[in-house]
C-alpha cells in the first residue's frame, strides 16, 4: 500500500510538473513558427506571383504600400506587377505581421515586328507591324516579285524565292535611320485558308479618335531604289547595286521611287485581321 501510494504520488508530481513547464510556453507558439515563403521578390511589370505562408493553417491578410507599383488580393495574396518601383507587401495573420520586398522591373517593349524571319506559301499573308506602333514612315519590299509590302504592313507571297521587307521608322537623335527587317522565304503550295480575326480597332488609337474607331493618319516618304532588270531585286543604296551587278554579271537598272511623299491611314474605320493582314470590308 505504502509503494502504491508513493508512485502515485510521484506520478502526481510529474504531471504537475509538466502542466507547470507548458504554462510558462508563449501563449502563441504556433505565431513564433509562422513565416513567409517569400522576404524578397523581384518581378517584371505584367507578372505576378501568391504570397505563401508556412507554419500555419490561417489564412493571411495582405496590403501593399504601394498600389501603384504593385496591387495584392486582401484574401489568397495574389500580387500583381504594375509598374518599376520598390513595394512592401504586408501579411498579416492574427496580430503577427509579416512583410516581403518586392522589387519591380519595367517590362521590356513587345517587338517591333510580329517576326524577323518568316516562310509563306504563295499567296499567303500576315501583318508584320505589331499593331500598337504607327510611328513607321515607309515600308518596303527588295523584291516585288517575291513578297509586297503595304502602307499598313501587309505583307503577301507573290512567288517562290527568299527576300527581305523592310519597315523605317525615321530617324533617330543622332540622326541615323531605325530600319527593322524581316526575311521572307517563299515556297511552293496551296496558301491555307485564314479564319479571320479581326482586331479591335480601339485598342490601338495612336492620334485620334473619330466615330469610335481609331486611326492614324502619317505622312509617309517613298523610298528611292535601285532594280536589276534581270532578277528584280531592290537597292536602296548605290553602291549595294553595283556590287551586285559585279557579282552576278547582270546588267540594267531603272531608277523608282524619287522621294515623293504620301499619306498613309492604317486605322481609319478599318479592321485587319490579326492572323493574314487582310482588310475587313
Amino acid at each position: 500500500m505504502g509503494k502504491t501510494y508513493g508512485f502515485m504520488k510521484k506520478t502526481l508530481f510529474l504531471v504537475m510538473a509538466v502542466l507547470i513547464a507548458v504554462s510558462f510556453l508563449p501563449k502563441n507558439a504556433e505565431a513564433a513558427t509562422v513565416r513567409l515563403e517569400q522576404k524578397n521578390f523581384t518581378l517584371t511589370a505584367g507578372e505576378r506571383f501568391t504570397l505563401n505562408l508556412k507554419g500555419t493553417g490561417k489564412k493571411a491578410t495582405c496590403t501593399s504600400s504601394n498600389k501603384r507599383i504593385a496591387t495584392v488580393t486582401k484574401k489568397g495574396c495574389n500580387v500583381v506587377a504594375k509598374k518599376a518601383g520598390k513595394v512592401t507587401i504586408t501579411a498579416k495573420v492574427g496580430n503577427k505581421k509579416l512583410k516581403c520586398k518586392v522589387t519591380v522591373k519595367k517590362a521590356a517593349p513587345k517587338p517591333y515586328l510580329t517576326a524577323t524571319t518568316k516562310t509563306l506559301r504563295v499567296g499567303e499573308s500576315f501583318l508584320l507591324i505589331q499593331g500598337q506602333y504607327t510611328d513607321y514612315e515607309s515600308t518596303f519590299s527588295y523584291n516585288d516579285h517575291i513578297a509586297t509590302i503595304d502602307g499598313a504592313g501587309r505583307v503577301v507571297a507573290t512567288g517562290v524565292g527568299q527576300t527581305k521587307v523592310l519597315v523605317n521608322r525615321g530617324q533617330d537623335a543622332q540622326g541615323r535611320y531605325r530600319d527593322y527587317i524581316c526575311t521572307i522565304n517563299v515556297v511552293a503550295g496551296t496558301a491555307p485558308v485564314c479564319k479571320h480575326q479581326w482586331m479591335d480597332t480601339m485598342k490601338y488609337t495612336s492620334k485620334g479618335n473619330g466615330n469610335g474607331i481609331a486611326f492614324t493618319l502619317k505622312t509617309c516618304r517613298s523610298e528611292a531604289y535601285d532594280e536589276c532588270n534581270v532578277c528584280h531585286n531592290k537597292f536602296l543604296m548605290e553602291d549595294d547595286y553595283w556590287n551586285h551587278v559585279d557579282t552576278t554579271d547582270h546588267a540594267g537598272f531603272m531608277t523608282a521611287g524619287g522621294g515623293e511623299v504620301h499619306g498613309v491611314c492604317k486605322f481609319n474605320g478599318v479592321q485587319y485581321c490579326s492572323k493574314c493582314g487582310l482588310e475587313k470590308n
